[in-house]
């Protein structure tokens, strides 16, 4: 909390089977993936800030966007 905002930062690790794009066997892979975002229930806020309601943060969209966005698109 700075004063005004939010700050949040996490880690998130996760293990999962891809298939190897060079010999298409399974393969399990640890992933670790990190986030950083800014909260903020002011009505006023800028583009880089996520406003909020109430008197908790739902990460669960966040959680989800990191790990979609970070997913590996080839496996070796």
């Amino acid at each position: 909390f700075d004063g005004q905002n939010y700050i949040v930062q996490g880690s998130i690790e996760s293990k999962g089977a891809y298939e190897c794009s060079r010999c298409l066997t399974t393969t399990e892979q640890d992933r670790k993936d990190s986030f950083e975002e800014i909260f903020s229930d002011s009505r006023e806020s800028t583009e880089d800030v996520i406003p909020f309601d109430g008197e908790e943060i739902d990460l669960t969209e966040l959680i989800r966007d990191t790990l979609i966005i970070n997913e590996p698109s080839q496996v070796l």
